[in-house]
């Protein structure tokens, strides 16, 4: 079987699997995901994991490793995070999602079941991210993310 085949069939479980935990658990994803779950076509940024504010986030990775290990094989594990009350979920190398823990409310969209940080949240979240001092070496991302949100809001505006 060609590998690229079998590659795309794994980010479909893992897609299903993430989705399907968070919706369940009532976890926020945020991050670019989030971002791009209420955007078009044309602003939605390419992104390799998942960002899930949760509860109990070693917990959430550990039961989501053991449920992947289960669906795809062995390669899955779980690491602490460089932020604290972080944990990762891994395959080899590659982080696939992000744990933190939540410590308040998160106003959020549903889209499908799934909880999403709103749109408005997310600019204002990175609005000070933008300002704040020892963060430049995300400054082009984050002005890029005010960006798309901005023409979101132009589209919307136009209706």
């Amino acid at each position: 079987m060609d590998i690229r085949k079998l590659a795309g069939q794994d980010e479909l479980v893992i897609r299903e699997v993430v989705l399907d935990m968070a919706q369940k658990k009532g976890q926020v994803v945020h991050g670019t995901r989030a971002l791009n779950e209420q955007t078009t076509t044309y602003l939605k940024r390419k992104t390799e994991d998942y960002d899930i504010f949760t509860e109990n986030p070693k917990k959430s990775a550990r039961e989501l490793a053991k449920t992947l290990k289960r669906r795809l094989g062995n390669d899955f594990k779980v690491v602490k995070g460089g932020h604290p009350g972080t944990f990762k979920v891994k395959r080899g190398e590659k982080t696939i999602v992000d744990y933190t823990q939540r410590r308040s409310p998160i106003k959020s969209k549903k889209v499908l079941g799934v909880r999403y940080k709103d749109i408005g949240t997310i600019k204002k979240g990175t609005q000070k991210l933008v300002k704040k001092k020892g963060l430049e070496f995300r400054r082009t991302k984050d002005i890029d993310t005010l960006e798309r949100i901005r023409e979101v809001e132009r589209i919307h505006s136009m209706f």
